[in-house]
């Protein structure tokens, strides 16, 4: 199973950096919908990071219509009750920010293998789930 940061849904949106945009493009593309999902908290966060952007004049389009197509790429994987408490030992076992042991907590307990993401890049493996930075 397969999850996409949120880095990766904002740069396929994002016109400042072309190459970066096709790339994550490309990649969203290409991965099947039935062996990929977007966690809840990336999905939260990418709206956060649009309304910043449109308030900022980085982004004008359609904000809620953009959100919503995003999201319907994939299905939203929500959280478990155990994700918090396994994103703590994550945290402490791998030295990362509370927010990334989150997000890896989050895939494990969904069950992904692969995460594409430009962050975490010192570790290539956090419980099982493989870090793809589609960039590199």
């Amino acid at each position: 199973m397969n999850a996409i940061d949120t880095n990766i849904l904002i740069y396929s949106i994002d016109a400042a950096d072309d190459a970066k945009r096709r790339r994550a493009l490309g990649l969203i593309e290409s991965l099947p919908e039935s062996k990929t999902v977007i966690p809840w908290q990336v999905a939260c966060e990418t709206a956060a990071v649009i309304r910043s952007m449109a308030v900022a004049g980085r982004f004008r389009g359609d904000y809620a219509g953009t959100v919503s197509a995003l999201r319907s790429c994939f299905p939203i994987a929500l959280p478990q009750i155990s994700t918090l408490e396994r994103s703590l030992a994550i945290q402490q076992q791998n030295q990362i920010s509370a927010w990334d042991a989150l997000l890896i907590a989050a895939c494990a307990d969904t069950g992904v293998t692969r995460l594409y993401t430009e962050d975490m890049q010192g570790r290539p493996v956090i419980e099982g789930v493989e870090l793809v930075n589609p960039f590199a």
